[in-house]
């Protein structure tokens, strides 16, 4: 079992750390190409696209829910099978943005002593906070993934146009 590590400084910082989360999310993804979000270093790899997928679903679904405290929430309109569907570049972009919005939302109407409340989590009693921690964790994640596919694709079309210059 990971341990988590919390300091019990100001609630401000944890409003810091989610908007700095998704700026680096926000600048890996910028300007990626479809060729980008359906390209697969290997067969058994996941697609960028797979990965946003599972990356909304994170921002619209879980997080809220660990700010809800509870853990069947949906929002409006969410279908069960979301990281089944494939979904256009448009949507994906769509539905990440409105999840930010709901999350920095969401902290909006916590405090302090909100993030010290247990919920239930992964069939156990967590504070809320390691919660978001868990799932913030989980997207700087698979922005290091994201950032790896696209610098391979990269430097393989690099090395294609040099071959075939040649």
């Amino acid at each position: 079992m990971a341990v988590h590590y919390a300091c019990g400084a100001d609630f401000q910082v944890m409003k810091e750390h989610v908007e700095y989360v998704f700026k680096l999310f926000e600048n890996t993804i910028s300007d990626i190409t479809e060729d980008e979000l359906d390209w697969q270093p290997t067969e058994e790899a996941n697609t960028i696209r797979g990965i946003l997928t599972h990356i909304s679903r994170i921002c619209n679904v879980s997080l809220p829910s660990r700010m809800k405290g509870d853990p069947n929430y949906l929002p409006n309109n969410w279908p069960k099978n979301y990281e089944g569907t494939l979904h256009s570049s448009k949507k994906l972009f769509s539905d990440l943005e409105n999840g930010k919005k709901a999350v920095i939302g969401g902290l909006d109407g916590l405090s302090s002593s909100d993030l010290e409340v247990e919920i239930d989590l992964w069939g156990r009693r967590v504070k809320r906070k390691i919660g978001l921690f868990s799932h913030l964790s989980e997207i700087a994640h698979h922005k290091g993934q994201i950032a790896y596919i696209r610098g391979i694709r990269k430097r393989q079309r690099e090395k294609t146009k040099v071959s075939m210059k040649t």
